[in-house]
């Protein structure tokens, strides 16, 4: 094993450490605005009919989602347009326009039919999963990919 092909299994132990960490962290602010929304509940069905302290509770969570919503997708377009500004300009070359590639030829399979493309995604990763030697095969394709060009 190479030492690309060691750092890369490292970044995926790590990358997978971190994703478990991340579900945890995210399980228990779920459960924490799960709380306080029941809290909020509870206080309004103190003071107005069970069904009016529904209805306020039901449409703050609903107002709030949507803000939420709004905002990731801003973010998430701002980041497909170009990024930051300071990047353009800079030199990516070839490795911008295989990135560019790449994203018309996603972009063009999630328009066509994108539950094949989930379909695939998922058979992916439960041959990923179970099969070890699929597995170090993906990694040393992703770590060939990384490696800096040559010449």
């Amino acid at each position: 094993m190479s030492g690309l092909d060691r750092l890369a299994a490292r970044l995926i132990s790590r990358l997978i450490s971190l994703l478990a960490i991340l579900a945890i962290v995210a399980v228990a602010l779920a459960t924490a605005f799960g709380f306080l929304v029941a809290g909020c509940f509870l206080l309004l069905a103190a003071h107005l009919p069970d069904w009016a302290a529904a209805l306020i509770t039901g449409g703050g969570l609903l107002l709030l989602v949507s803000i939420a919503a709004l905002i990731f997708l801003a973010t998430a377009r701002s980041h497909v347009r170009g990024g930051s500004r300071g990047d353009r300009g800079q030199g990516g070359g070839a490795r911008q326009g295989d990135a560019e590639r790449a994203h018309a030829a996603l972009d063009h399979a999630l328009k066509g039919d994108p539950w094949t493309l989930v379909a695939g995604a998922l058979a992916a990763g439960v041959v990923l999963g179970m099969n070890p030697k699929a597995r170090d095969a993906a990694t040393g394709l992703l770590a060939g990919l990384f490696r800096p060009p040559r010449g």
